[in-house]
């Protein structure tokens, strides 16, 4: 956005005209009718197709050595020992660091300057090399822990360095694929949490629930806070997670009542959620939670007694209330906006 119509902004906020979250909206809904306006009214220019045509070869280069490096592992894994694997994914992380790095020193500017460009290849293609070769380090050192027989500590080990090196690169470049990145980390970090704190008192499901649960939350609330880059992404994960983490307790089918409050939580959340954020993927969390949840309860409180047509029929009634609902949250939204 330009500086002018930022600062006007800042200073429609200090005036007390406008909330920090319209301006935030009102920043939002100008940058994508500007890059509609210059999407419709330019071609690409011989250099924008020579980035793009750069970008999908540094794509193809990428995959087709992870593809070798796939065929290795399958025909000459096994015979290598946990040392040399360790060393061969350290290899290929750094492979992959060098040719971000190399990438990204090639646009003429800083790596910082360069993670900030809103459309540039190789900010996309940095973020995709160094996101697969921290995930490779991250490997590599769950491997050397194993290695070293020390204790049972190889997942929280992997998911802490592979949260640590996403953070940096996202930090540096930020991108698509490496929110993705720390998204994948967290969730193997938090969960190797749990099973070490939990790991000698039985069922871990429950508190793996309320875990993901706060994390999706917590991706969500990223994504609102414009901590990552990508807010609807950051939306559509954590409200994703959120659901997947309400409905284990009900799949474990040990502490279903939770589940279902769980749930419940999220349908509420989705639809509340929806008048601030304006986002479809946090309405369609509410309409799908409220879709599961009614007849989960429903046949588990009246012990089964509930037809199969029965179920089907409270279903199909709850789809259509929640998609009712959420119709009219949308239409009203846009009204609002």
């Amino acid at each position: 956005m330009q500086p002018d119509i930022r600062t006007a902004l800042q200073r429609l906020v200090a005036e007390g005209t406008l909330t920090e979250e319209q301006a935030i909206r009102t920043a939002d809904v100008l940058r994508e009718a500007s890059s509609l306006t210059s999407t419709s009214t330019s071609t690409p220019t011989p250099t924008q197709r020579s980035g793009r045509w750069s970008e999908i070869a540094g794509y193809l280069g990428a995959a087709l050595l992870l593809a070798a490096v796939a065929l290795f592992v399958t025909s000459g894994w096994g015979d290598l020992s946990e040392n040399m694997r360790t060393a061969v994914l350290v290899g290929l992380g750094a492979v992959l660091a060098a040719a971000g790095l190399a990438v990204g020193r090639s646009s003429g500017l800083g790596l910082r300057e360069l993670g900030r460009q809103d459309d540039s290849a190789r900010r996309r293609l940095v973020s995709v090399l160094w996101t697969f070769g921290a995930a490779s380090v991250a490997a590599a050192s769950g491997l050397g822990v194993h290695s070293a027989h020390i204790g049972s500590w190889e997942l929280l080990t992997v998911g802490a360095t592979g949260m640590a090196l996403t953070v940096v690169a996202y930090w540096i470049v930020r991108g698509l694929v490496g929110q993705l990145g720390m998204y994948a980390a967290s969730i193997l970090l938090v969960s190797a949490v749990v099973e070490r704190v939990m790991r000698h008192h039985g069922s871990t499901d429950t508190v793996y629930a309320v875990v993901l649960v706060a994390l999706g939350v917590a991706w969500a609330a990223l994504g609102l806070r414009h901590v990552v880059h990508d807010r609807e992404a950051a939306l559509l994960t954590g409200a994703g997670l959120a659901l997947v983490g309400a409905q284990l307790p009900v799949m474990d089918g040990n502490h279903q009542n939770l589940g279902y409050l769980l749930t419940a939580v999220v349908a509420v959340a989705g639809f509340v959620g929806h008048l601030s954020t304006r986002s479809f993927s946090v309405l369609a969390a509410g309409v799908i939670a409220t879709t599961l949840v009614v007849p989960e309860a429903l046949h588990h409180w009246t012990e089964g007694s509930l037809s199969a047509a029965g179920s089907l029929l409270v279903a199909g009634l709850t789809l259509l209330g929640a998609s009712a609902a959420g119709l009219r949250l949308r239409q009203e939204s846009r009204a609002a906006s």
